[in-house]
């Protein structure tokens, strides 16, 4: 009885706390709720774990995309999708799938996003510094013919890896305003017979599917907010934003801070800083932040042609049109002195620098969290992160602009190029 009690007051603990999801705290969860099963010679479910974890955090159930078609190790198809839910902000998601017949299923997937100390602060940043990023794990639960406990695996092990890279992990997931597999798979509220996927679409026949014979049943359960998200006959008015149209800004903000870390913690940082803002910023004659004999300057035609290469080959190409030369000159900085971009972009079908939100863009977010670290950028800002009511974090003009984002810049501009060419010719004498 003294076990029971012990579970008891810990499992009160827990869900007393408060606390936003983690990784060690749902893994802490599955033990002791396996821990009171054991006081019956059983073992906890998978399903007794979400149910438990949707108790002490509801807003998981009601923010979720919905995947008919999963790249992931879950598999999943039109009756029986692979749900992610994740918190309003993104910084914990989840995922699971529901046909015992699809690979995955007795997996839970997570990720969380935080603080990481690093091991040295880098230069000329505070000693307060801590680095951010994501974490995967695993937990495997038992099939009903092979019952055994919860098997909480490695943070970032190997099989993570695999999936969302090396080192520094990252969620893989598209950029606005496609998403093949998702309900739905573009960003308009399209009206349909029943659902807000267009009329006699594949996705209007596979969700009628899914919410006749799966919703409401089994590990469908857990979500709330079906009828709200895709019912053409409900009475809410606006419809709510498409669930990946959300889930894309609030993880892609998360991405922008990694992505800050990774420029603020990569090789010669403090001598680069000026040249990569000015390439954020898409600055012309950008080759002039740079000393005439210091790097060959035939390279920055390269990456803005192949930028475009890529852009014109993206099915996002109306959205990441006229973008190629911030990214070749951004690419140049960066990958010229061979610090690579390839795995900076979230997606994965298409090409590594689709940087596409809504609310947003690469070089309001990234020179606003850099600044926010490195206080010497803070005389040439342009941008300022800004609370948004609908998406949490979202980037503006830090003043009143007028005219085209040339003429906005073009001071700023002027002052980085002559602070980068002084800071690199000092660097190389």
């Amino acid at each position: 009885m003294r076990g029971f009690t012990a579970v008891l007051v810990g499992l009160l603990a827990l869900s007393e706390a408060g606390a936003s999801p983690s990784l060690e705290s749902v893994a802490e969860l599955t033990t002791q709720l396996q821990q009171k099963a054991d006081l019956k010679k059983k073992v906890v479910t998978l399903e007794e774990v979400i149910a438990e974890i949707g108790k002490r955090h509801p807003e998981l159930r009601t923010n979720y995309v919905l995947m008919h078609d999963s790249e992931s190790r879950q598999k999943a198809d039109y009756e029986h999708p692979r749900v992610i839910s994740h918190l309003q902000d993104g910084r914990f998601a989840m995922a699971f799938n529901s046909d015992p017949n699809l690979p995955g299923y007795h997996e839970l997937e997570m990720y969380d996003f935080g603080s990481r100390k690093p091991a040295a602060i880098p230069t000329g940043l505070p000693s307060t510094y801590e680095d951010e990023g994501f974490r995967f794990r695993r937990i495997i639960f038992s099939s009903h013919e092979a019952p055994a406990k919860p098997d909480v695996r490695p943070i970032n092990e190997e099989t993570c890896q695999g999936c969302h890279g090396r080192g520094d992990l990252r969620p893989n997931w598209e950029s606005y305003s496609i998403w093949e597999g998702a309900y739905p798979s573009k960003d308009f509220p399209e009206q349909g017979e029943k659902y807000r996927f267009g009329y006699k679409s594949a996705d209007h026949a596979g969700f009628d599917l899914f919410y006749t014979k799966q919703a409401g049943r089994g590990r469908f359960t857990f979500l709330q907010g079906l009828e709200e998200q895709f019912l053409v006959s409900h009475t809410q008015k606006p419809y709510p934003r498409v669930a990946p149209s959300d889930y894309t800004q609030k993880v892609g903000y998360l991405n922008y801070r990694r992505l800050a870390h990774r420029i603020l913690q990569s090789a010669e940082y403090d001598r680069y800083k000026y040249a990569i803002l000015g390439a954020l910023y898409d600055c012309e004659n950008y080759e002039n932040f740079f000393p005439a004999d210091f790097e060959p300057r035939r390279k920055l035609a390269y990456y803005i042609d192949n930028s475009l290469k890529l852009f014109k080959a993206d099915a996002n190409y109306y959205h990441l049109k006229d973008d190629e030369t911030q990214m070749g000159k951004l690419r140049y900085v960066l990958e010229g002195r061979g610090i690579s971009m390839r795995k900076w972009s979230l997606s994965f079908r298409r090409n590594p620098y689709a940087f596409v939100t809504p609310g947003g863009s690469l070089d309001g977010f990234l020179s606003s969290i850099l600044m926010s670290y490195d206080k010497e950028l803070e005389p040439y800002r342009v941008y300022n992160l800004v609370e948004d009511r609908d998406y949490g974090h979202t980037s503006a003009f830090s003043q009143p602009w007028t005219g085209s984002l040339r003429v906005q810049t073009g001071f700023i501009c002027g002052q980085l190029k002559e602070k980068s060419k002084a800071t690199l010719e000092v660097a190389n004498e």
